[in-house]
């Protein structure tokens, strides 16, 4: 589970750069266990 926290603005450029580090977040939140799930498997680590 993870938790986002972002400072609320109104501004527009502000609201489309929180979300482009969203989608970026998400992509390295999800590459992040495969990075590691590779050593741990080559190394015989459950």
């Amino acid at each position: 589970m993870v938790k986002v926290v972002a400072e609320a603005t109104r501004s527009p450029a502000h609201r489309l750069r929180r979300r482009l580090l969203a989608c970026g977040d998400l992509v390295m939140m999800r590459k992040q266990p495969l990075t590691l799930k590779k050593p741990a498997e080559r190394d015989g680590v459950d």
